[in-house]
């Protein structure tokens, strides 16, 4: 989707169709990408901001706690796009073979196998084969698949060819996959992913009117209950822009402790005496309590740039004093 020029906000316009699309189409599941660079940025590649991961062996509890998450996740205010990256129930048909059957045809599980896939994925994907112009010296590429219109039905599937033997007279005779074959609907996972060789089920998810913090405490009181009924070995991970949130928000309290320290040792330096800039560090917690009154009156959550504010009022706030 491509907006014209003198459009609306995009988070409006996000907003709206988070509301119409699932109203529309119950049965289909919605989500949006980000589409600026600093959200790509911040997010490592992930394409949703929050990232909750099951990591563990025991596929089947893990994918039963990944959609208690998912569920969960999303019926905290604030969170939409809640959905389960893993796609785990992909229709898929499971070709049985009766290899006593195939045997007396001459056939063996992968002579059928090959033939099946050449049918319907192309013979790129079992004899790749390449044609060279010697006039030009031009390579072509050549593969042979049997047309998609033509396998539209299970009965179509069925009469796909999987050998070619010859009657008593000569002829060929082509072997039908439905001769030694039965197919049956099955349930597969599309896609898996691992961690550390370890499987994972990941839960993502997006912040729509609620800032991330607030959304990262209910999240972890959520992963906190959910943990306590996972196998031993087996673990819960909150990923994306939430640790990353955490990790900045305590290099930067760490960084604001040291700048009240650093700016009353060079004030130690400068009075010759531990006594009056102790005086001038005093007024610091005055200072916080503006800052926190400013960011309430003002609306702005508690973020990077106001803690690198904080951090440089440290400094404004020793200076006024000090020349006071």
């Amino acid at each position: 989707m491509s907006l014209k020029d003198g459009h609306a906000p995009t988070a409006d316009y996000v907003r709206r169709l988070r509301q119409a699309l699932p109203a529309a189409f119950p049965e289909d599941i919605f989500y949006f990408q980000a589409a600026d660079m600093v959200t790509q940025i911040l997010n490592f590649g992930v394409t949703a901001q929050i990232d909750v991961r099951t990591v563990g062996y025991d596929r089947v509890k893990n994918q039963h706690i990944a959609r208690q998450l998912r569920r969960r996740i999303g019926a905290i205010p604030g969170i939409a796009d809640t959905h389960l990256q893993q796609e785990v129930g992909a229709p898929a048909f499971f070709a049985a073979i009766d290899r006593t059957r195939a045997a007396e045809l001459g056939l063996n599980t992968s002579q059928i196998a090959t033939n099946l896939n050449v049918s319907l994925s192309s013979s790129a994907q079992v004899t790749p084969n390449f044609w060279t112009d010697l006039t030009k010296g031009i390579p072509y590429y050549l593969a042979v698949q049997t047309p998609e219109p033509q396998v539209a039905s299970l009965n179509a599937l069925t009469n796909t060819p999987v050998s070619t033997s010859l009657s008593p007279q000569g002829d060929p005779v082509p072997g039908l996959l439905s001769n030694v074959a039965t197919l049956t609907r099955i349930a597969l996972p599309a896609n898996a992913n691992q961690a550390n060789i370890q499987p994972i089920y990941e839960v993502f998810a997006n912040v729509q009117g609620r800032d991330l913090g607030s959304v990262a405490g209910e999240i972890s009181n959520t992963v906190a209950r959910l943990q306590k009924e996972l196998s031993p070995g087996n673990s819960i991970q909150v990923m994306g822009q939430i640790g990353s949130m955490n990790d900045a928000f305590r290099d930067m309290g760490i960084g604001l402790l040291f700048a009240a320290v650093f700016v009353y040792l060079l004030m130690v330096v400068n009075y010759q005496n531990f006594g009056d800039p102790l005086v001038v560090i005093l007024a610091l917690p005055a200072t916080f309590c503006g800052i926190v009154t400013m960011l309430y009156i003002t609306g702005t959550t508690l973020s990077v740039p106001s803690l690198m504010g904080a951090i440089m009022a440290v400094g404004v706030a020793s200076a006024t004093r000090s020349c006071w």
